[in-house]
């Protein structure tokens, strides 16, 4: 179905540029991003906080990773974000914040 429109445009509100990427390489969608995080946003592999606190942060993920299902622990496809909004959280978000089949999280995701 979507072969049969000329140009196809995906606008999103925020993304990484391998996200984008992987989006154009593999369909015809244009995409248009208002806000592109930076690779160094990430909690682990970024620079948003120091190795000691990297470490903290890893180290409570790990402890309660075995909560939350493996392709969602460090957030989708690994984002390892730290990401909400007012209405809900984006799966790309570490998952023990928002993963709710075996506990309570401080986010709900709809």
């Amino acid at each position: 179905m979507l072969n049969e429109f000329k140009i196809i445009i995906y606008v999103c509100f925020i993304a990484f540029q391998n996200g984008i990427d992987k989006i154009q390489r593999e369909t015809k969608a244009k995409v248009v991003c208002a806000y592109l995080i930076e690779e160094s946003q990430q909690v682990i592999n970024g620079t948003l906080f120091q190795d000691e606190e990297k470490k903290l942060i890893k180290d409570l993920i790990e402890k309660y990773s075995s909560r939350v299902e493996s392709d969602y622990v460090w957030g989708y496809d690994n984002c390892q974000l730290l990401l909400s909004f007012e209405d809900n959280i984006p799966n790309n978000t570490i998952g023990i914040l928002w993963w709710s089949k075996r506990w309570i999280p401080l986010f709900e995701r709809k």
